[in-house]
């Protein structure tokens, strides 16, 4: 009798650390791997690569892309950040991408991030403001994510109730494996080219090799002409898409950058630069864009895909 009702004592107390943790933000200590600031790829002509725009949790479109994609062992499809968040299904998206790590390479963006902060920050992370709005001193007080550059407060985020929410949905070991897969940027040497693709989720500067920032890789979508040190996710005076400067810039010519992050600019295929956010979440479309070598021309093709959303 006294065996069963410790047992019972102990389970009560396991559901009601649970329930506080859920309800109350209370948490145990969390903490995530390290965080590649970027990869490297060798990608052989057989092989071949599907980027794809931001999914942002919308697993029933994003399996309708991939019946039209029909990826084989050759092919890595590659998700260019925000595949969590706003949409219904951001668990199964979670899910089918640790299910098929060797098939799905990921760069994180803006809303991976701010759930791996609430993760970090569970009781607090609903007072979190951008730094606009908050004490140069108060970022002290945050648990960071760790990169093997940096460590990281999404200073320019707002951390949301659907932030917090799936931080606890997903959970340690899930987000742990995903932070542990993904990283923020992805280099995809064309070996029989010689070309590279680099995936990031918001964008890069052509100085970008060399000084990494995880703000920029994941949040920029505007950098001062004349000072590249500057840059922001809002317009500001003396601004410029950052991939109107990256296309001005010829150090790179045998360089893509592929990336999602701007809806509002909808598809942007230039020449170096694949803007692929056309806003599926928002009834707009899921966009892909496929690279494959042809082996007569010896060059490489590539070829669209869009799924509409409403």
């Amino acid at each position: 009798m006294k065996l069963q009702i410790l047992t019972l004592t102990v389970m009560s107390l396991v559901v009601f650390m649970l329930y506080c943790h859920d309800y109350f933000g209370l948490a145990f200590s969390v903490s995530l791997p390290v965080i590649a600031t970027s990869k490297y790829y060798g990608v052989g002509p057989e092989q071949r690569l599907i980027f794809v725009g931001d999914v942002h949790g919308m697993y029933d479109k994003f399996m309708l892309l991939l019946k039209q994609v029909k990826p084989d062992d050759r092919t890595t499809v590659v998700l260019l950040g925000d595949f969590l968040s706003k949409g219904p299904d951001s668990a199964k998206i979670a899910r089918y991408l640790l299910r098929n790590k060797d098939r799905i390479q990921c760069v994180l963006g803006n809303h991976e991030l701010a759930i791996l902060f609430a993760l970090l920050n569970p009781k607090k992370a609903r007072k979190f403001k951008p730094k606009r709005k908050m004490d140069p001193g108060d970022f002290s007080k945050w648990k960071r994510i760790s990169f093997v550059t940096e460590d990281y407060i999404p200073q320019e985020t707002k951390i949301k109730k659907m932030h917090m929410r799936l931080a606890r949905q997903l959970g340690p070991d899930v987000l742990d494996r995903i932070a542990d897969h993904c990283s923020a940027a992805a280099y995809f040497n064309l070996t029989a080219t010689n070309e590279t693709l680099i995936g990031v989720h918001a964008g890069i500067l052509p100085n970008g090799f060399e000084h990494f920032k995880i703000a920029d890789l994941t949040m920029m979508k505007f950098v001062d002409a004349d000072n590249w040190n500057h840059t922001s996710k809002n317009r500001f005076d003396n601004a410029i898409w950052w991939h109107d400067l990256w296309n001005s810039v010829h150090d790179y010519e045998d360089t893509t950058v592929l990336y999602g992050h701007a809806s509002s600019a909808g598809l942007t295929l230039r020449r170096r630069t694949k803007g692929l956010d056309v806003g599926c979440v928002n009834g707009g479309s899921l966009a892909a864009l496929e690279y494959t070598f042809d082996d007569t021309k010896k060059i490489y093709n590539t070829n669209l895909y869009q799924v509409p959303c409403k």
